[in-house]
């Protein structure tokens, strides 16, 4: 160790904590990733935008009975009146799910799905 050199004994071991497996999406035919983009994530875009639309006007009224709908029990834990009532983007996103239409995978997907759902 040299004199004056604060912490020079210090090791440091460094990892990822990126997830194993896949960065990006799986390779797909040029059929198979216009049938997604188009068919499946486009869909998504539409509907997740028009709920957005529709939400302008029914979320306000949603987040209003969740407010009614909350206690607080005498354990100070939360407690509820009534289950809680989903938002419109909640229940369009739940709807395509089930029905499953594609999720987007990567970054550039989830971008060009946000500007996608803006023009709607």
């Amino acid at each position: 160790m040299t004199e004056g050199a604060p912490f020079g004994d210090v090791q440091v071991k460094a990892s990822s904590t990126a997830p194993l497996g896949r960065m990006s999406a799986p390779p797909r035919t040029v059929g198979q990733r216009i049938a997604r983009e188009v068919g499946g994530l486009g869909l998504r875009n539409v509907v997740e935008g028009a709920a957005d639309l529709a939400g302008v006007l029914y979320d306000p009224i949603t987040d209003g009975v969740n407010w009614l709908g909350e206690r607080e029990a005498a354990t100070g834990q939360p407690d509820r009146w009534f289950p809680r009532q989903y938002r419109a983007r909640e229940i369009s996103g739940m709807a395509l799910d089930a029905l499953g239409v594609p999720k987007p995978e990567t970054a550039s997907e989830r971008v060009y799905g946000d500007i996608g759902r803006s023009l709607t």
